[in-house]
């Protein structure tokens, strides 16, 4: 589990405020949930992860993870499973 980044990441975005007399900023869970897995990918390029390894280490569901290890392989930003029970 990234224990650093739940914590650390929501409580900076919860206190960034955009412009004169804006409104605090809500960061988006999906967008936070991508920051973590590819912090998990690029502190361990040369592994392979299940989907349920990631889901562990990051502490987030198999079912909201499943749609953003979608998204940024579709993005480009993470390449293909290597087999049918890696991500």
């Amino acid at each position: 589990m990234l224990s650093y980044a739940q914590r650390d990441i929501t409580s900076h975005f919860e206190n960034l405020a955009i412009g004169a007399g804006a409104g605090m900023v809500k960061s988006t869970p999906a967008v936070v949930r991508a920051g973590w897995v590819l912090d998990l990918f690029a502190a361990n390029p040369s592994r392979s992860f299940t989907l349920t390894e990631i889901s562990e280490r990051i502490d987030v569901n198999r079912s909201p993870l499943l749609a953003v290890l979608h998204a940024l392989v579709d993005t480009g930003l993470l390449g293909p499973p290597r087999s049918s029970s890696d991500l």
